[in-house]
């Protein structure tokens, strides 16, 4: 694991998941009758992006013991992404996200992460502050991770920035700019 860590050119930190999506457009989710499974979760997404273009990636990550936590092993390694820092947490399922697909533009989304996601557990897996995941550059970490209240849990902010810090050997992070504005929310009544 050391040397294939020294090597990584992009390392996310955040949530991981399992996305299902309706294989029907224009349908309410009660009414869909086929659903694709994907990959999901902004710091997966973002190391599966840097693996397509040809960059060493890994994600640092939680996942349940369960079908789903398999599932995301198996296609971060279908994707070209290092498992080697997702571990899973016994007592937490892996989350599971629905979205319903109204085009061109409505695609609600409905998170299932209870009673927390796994990823709020990182820092009991990090502590040992691994000396080459301490060389991977750039460390990404998705805003919101490391909290159960993305942008309201004030608590939690400090300790995420101070485990990248510890990681990186204090070199410099890369933030998530973006959010979703109705993230979370659902499709609103018609």
């Amino acid at each position: 694991m050391g040397s294939e860590a020294a090597r990584l050119d992009v390392l996310t930190m955040g949530r991981t998941g399992v996305d299902i999506y309706p294989l029907q457009a224009g349908v309410a989710l009660e009414d869909v009758t086929t659903f694709g499974k994907y990959l999901g979760g902004s710091a997966t997404n973002v190391a599966v992006a840097a693996a397509r273009l040809g960059h060493s990636a890994a994600v640092i990550t939680r996942t349940g013991h369960d079908p789903f936590g398999r599932f995301v092993h198996r296609a971060l390694k279908q994707y070209g992404v290092g498992d080697q820092f997702v571990t899973g947490v016994p007592e937490l399922p892996t989350p599971v996200t629905f979205c319903e697909i109204f085009p061109p533009d409505d695609f609600p989304i409905y998170f299932y992460r209870y009673p927390k996601a796994p990823d709020l557990e990182i820092r009991a897996v990090l502590g040992h502050r691994d000396r080459p995941v301490r060389r991977a550059q750039p460390l990404r970490h998705a805003r919101g991770a490391g909290s159960a209240r993305p942008g309201r849990d004030h608590r939690a902010r400090p300790r995420l920035p101070a485990l990248v810090l510890a990681l990186t050997g204090g070199g410099p992070p890369v933030g998530q700019p973006g959010a979703r504005p109705r993230h979370g929310r659902g499709r609103q009544p018609r």
